[in-house]
């Protein structure tokens, strides 16, 4: 049987987890919170994998239009199962924002996103930088309208409906 020597990467957010496996209910906080960011990064580099190749087979409007559909789709249902299997619950503007970062489509390291909480009802969130455009910006302005205007824009309003049904993210591009 092949052994592996495991040591710390990058300090104590890469740790080895060789040995008995853990149930999800015995790690600790800071143990959830890296294998949350790694299925977080997971579920979006799936995603990020099968577009292009939708892109390649029926155009550039249909991979746009299926991604428009898979996010609307499936941002209410893991929003709400985040927030049950987090504990947190409400219908205002820090529920929304807990669950943005939370969200697959926002991958840490991957998109810099920053809060700021006017109020309860209202709140604005910004990239400091995104890893979508930059991948994007190389293809011209057309793939830019269509991932940060035509794809994103709606998915937003997804996310957030799924926390308040009266909810809207209107973006300030």
């Amino acid at each position: 049987m092949a052994k592996a020597r495991c040591g710390a990467l990058h300090g104590a957010h890469r740790r080895c987890y060789a040995g008995a496996m853990k149930r999800l209910d015995d790690l600790t906080r800071t143990e959830l919170a890296t294998l949350g960011r790694e299925y977080m990064l997971f579920g979006h580099l799936l995603n990020r994998a099968a577009l292009p190749y939708v892109h390649m087979q029926i155009g550039a409007e249909a991979r746009e239009a299926i991604a428009i559909d898979e996010w609307m789709g499936a941002s209410p249902v893991y929003t709400r199962r985040m927030q049950q299997c987090m504990g947190f619950a409400g219908d205002d503007v820090p529920t929304i924002f807990k669950g943005f970062q939370l969200d697959v489509g926002f991958p840490h390291q991957y998109m810099d996103v920053h809060y700021a909480l006017e109020s309860p009802q209202r709140g604005f969130f910004w990239l400091q930088s995104c890893g979508a455009l930059l991948e994007v910006e190389q293809y011209g302005e057309a793939a830019v309208r269509s991932m940060c205007h035509a794809i994103e824009d709606p998915t937003f309003d997804a996310s957030a409906v799924a926390t308040n049904p009266r909810a809207r993210c209107r973006p300030i591009h």
